[in-house]
Formats: structure tokens, sequence, C-alpha cells
């Protein structure tokens, strides 16, 4: 038996662990289970298809498969991603912030798009801060994000509840 938060046939291997239970004619079935991208979505208080701004949503991973970085991978249409100008979720995008926001904005999305990061999603240490596409790792710096976080991309992230650069600083200096 494994447990796993989310929905493990979204960016989780559950279809790839699906197919060796299988193989192995060991019985299996799946229970379903939220995806990350609304149950962090909902915890943030945030749709990810508000219908003044996005009609759609795309789901993307931040990986490429093993450790590549995903902005060079031919798999994905960069130039597509940013001229979609709806809600764009990234999983496990964290380490390529960076590289991502970069191609986006490279291929058309403007710098100055709304960005959500939620870290720990519907968990108590939930984390979210939010910002611009062209500030997206110092977010994610300032914010301390380690992971396991999603990167929301569009509009609606202005809407989400969480911590923009402005706010982190004011902390900081309130501390030191």
């Amino acid at each position: 038996m494994r447990l796993k938060g989310g929905d493990p046939f979204v960016f989780g291997r559950g279809g790839e662990e699906l197919d060796a239970l299988r193989n192995a004619k060991v019985p299996v079935f799946a229970t379903p289970g939220v995806t990350a991208a609304t149950g962090c979505a909902a915890s943030a208080n945030m749709a990810l298809t508000h219908r003044d701004y996005a009609q759609a949503v795309t789901f993307v991973t931040g990986h490429a498969k093993g450790e590549a970085d995903p902005a060079p991978n031919p798999s994905i249409d960069w130039s597509a991603l940013a001229a979609l100008k709806n809600t764009l979720v990234v999983y496990m995008g964290v380490s390529k912030a960076a590289s991502i926001a970069a191609k986006l904005i490279e291929h058309g999305r403007e710098p100055s798009t709304p960005v959500a990061v939620i870290e720990n999603g519907t968990r108590a240490n939930q984390k979210i801060v939010k910002g611009r596409l062209s500030e997206l790792d110092r977010l994610i710096d300032a914010g301390a994000i380690t992971g396991p976080a999603l990167l929301v991309i569009g509009e609606v992230a202005a809407l989400a509840d969480g911590e923009t650069l402005l706010s982190i600083a004011d902390k900081q200096r309130l501390v030191a």
C-alpha cells in the first residue's frame, strides 16, 4: 500500500506505479484524490478559472524526466504557454523558477503577469507569496520557499491570499 498526498496521476508517477503493479499481477486500485492545483488554489482563496480573468488552466511540470532543466526541453512549447494568457500552474517548479519565468517572458508573457507560489498547500504550514513573473526567483528567495510548491502564473494569482515582496521586506525590517 502506498499513500500519496494530492493526485498521484498528475505529475505524481501514479501511472507508472499502476503499470508496474499491473505487470506484476498485483491487485491494485486508486482512491481518487484532489489534485494539488485545485486544493492549493482553494486554500489560497483563489479560483484558477475566475470568469473575469481566465477561461482555462494548464498544468505543466517544472522538471523534465530526471534532473534536466525544462526550459530547453523541446517537448514544452513555451510560445504556446506564454500566449495562452490564462492560468498556468507549474508543479515542482521552485528550483527552475528563474528559467521558467525567463522562458515565458522571452516567448511573450508580460513580465508584470501576477504569480503566486504556494508551498505545502492545504497543510498547517502552508505559505503563500505573490508578486510578478519578472520577480519570481526573488519572491521565492525572499519567502524562503524550499518546496514542495506550486507556481501559479496568470491574472488569478493576484487574487491569492499571500505575502508580497514588500510585505516580506517590511516584516524583516520589524524583526531587525
